[in-house]
This record gives C-alpha cells, structure tokens and sequence, in this order.
C-alpha cells in the first residue's frame, strides 16, 4: 500500500497592536472592524462590552447639535457645552440651527452667532455694524474716492458740451453716468460708478474691518424712500479733514 506524502502546512501570527476602531466601507485597514456591535475599545487592547447608555441632557426645545471636545447643542435661544449655558439671544423657531465647527470656534447660522469653546466668555455676532449718528453724505465717485464734480441730471444730452463734461441720463431705469468725448462727439456710458459714503462716526467700522476683514457692508437709509437693506462692497476706504471717515463701494 503506498500513502501519499502530506506537506506540513505553514504556519504564521500576526500581531496588531493598533485597533483602529469601526470601518463599515468596503475596503477596510488592519485592526478595523466592518461590523461592530455593542463593543467598546475602553479597556484597550482588551475589546469589552461598551457601557450602558445613559441620558446626556434632556434639552425642552433642541434646535442644532455638533461635535467638539464635547457635545455643542442649541435649546431653544442659547447655547450648552458640557452643561454650561451660554446665552446668545437666538431666535427661537420651527427652522432648525446649523452648527458650523470652526477650530475652537462655533458658528450658529442662520442668527450669524459665534461662540469661542476655548473662551465661553468670547462670545457675539460675526457681523460688525453701527449706526451712524451724524449726518451721513452720498456721492458718486471715481474707485479712489474722487467725487464726479458738475455732472448735469436731466433726460435729454445737454446742448453744446465741451470735453469730459458728465451727463446722469434719466431716460431710462437705472440712470446711467455718461462722459462726453470730443472725438467721437458723442456721450459715452461710464461702465463702473461708485458711491462715496462718508460720516464722522465711521469709525467704528472702520476699525472693525481691520480686525474682522469684512469685506461688505449693509446700509440702510431711513431719510430716504427706501424700504430695504442695501448690501455693498467695500472697495476702499480713507480718511478726509475734522476726523470724517469714507467709504467707496459698489453694488
């Protein structure tokens, strides 16, 4: 009887000395799970049962939640963070908040509210505003800031022009600032106007921008007949005589 040779299978361990905890994709690394249930890694390298559950806070109205060192939430018009509350007069509605992390920071839209969690007590709005309380003057103007002088408002070209004369034609919706050439004898259209604003108050804004980085403004201009914010980009601004801040901006 003749019995076949049997080769000795080779054997070999593997140690992982890492666990890299739960994986559920369909391609997953050494010392990754792709499915785990009710297992902790707490008692690390020894894989135990997790810890019973237990309630964390029992919010009356939750808005939003976000991940950080710990739990962020909204409840109602404030802010928690490991139970501490932080007061942000936040609007309380059906919509829910969207909490935005941001390095150590926290930003809840739509109120446009940041919290510091490094500094519970650097807190506040992520727009800087004022409200001026001087008289406040419009007027249109170069990018550098240099006003349009003599400029004739009225629907039809004025008569006998003479070179670089400005002409805001009212004919048509929105008027349009128009320069007259001598060469072609005809009105051209300016393509890009701005509009100075300058106020002695400014200055709050101003300094606001150099730390902030705002790039936009909005007016509002309640003197005149207008019913809504305005929102406008900064172009630049300076500084005039008796400490009167401008700014150049553009719709």
């Amino acid at each position: 009887m003749k019995l076949s040779k049997l080769k000795e299978l080779p054997t070999s361990r593997s140690m992982i000395d890492v666990f890299g905890g739960y994986n559920h994709n369909l391609r997953i690394g050494e010392g990754e799970f792709y499915d785990m249930t009710n297992l902790s890694s707490d008692n690390y390298p020894v894989l135990s049962p997790r810890r019973q559950r237990g309630v964390y806070a029992v919010p009356n109205d939750p808005q939003g939640m976000v991940a950080k060192d710990s739990l962020c939430y909204v409840d109602g018009g404030d802010f928690y963070i490991n139970e501490y509350k932080v007061s942000l007069g936040l609007t309380v509605d059906d919509k829910p908040k969207n909490l935005i992390s941001m390095g150590a920071y926290v930003i809840i839209m739509p109120d446009k509210k940041y919290v510091n969690t490094a500094d519970l007590s650097d807190y506040g709005d992520i727009e800087a505003g004022v409200t001026t309380t001087g008289t406040a003057t419009f007027e249109l103007c170069k990018i550098d800031g240099v006003g349009y002088e003599g400029a004739v408002t009225q629907p039809t070209a004025p008569k006998e022009p003479e070179n670089m004369d400005l002409w805001i034609d009212t004919s048509s919706t929105p008027h349009v600032l128009k320069q007259y050439a001598p060469s072609s004898a005809s009105w051209v259209s300016i393509a890009t106007t701005y509009i100075k604003i300058s106020a002695k108050d400014m200055l709050i804004i101003v300094s606001m921008m150099r730390a902030e980085l705002h790039l936009w403004m909005v007016v509002s201009i309640s003197d005149l007949d207008i019913k809504e914010h305005i929102l406008l980009k900064i172009i630049r601004f300076g500084k005039k005589i008796l400490s009167t801040l401008y700014f150049v901006v553009i719709q």
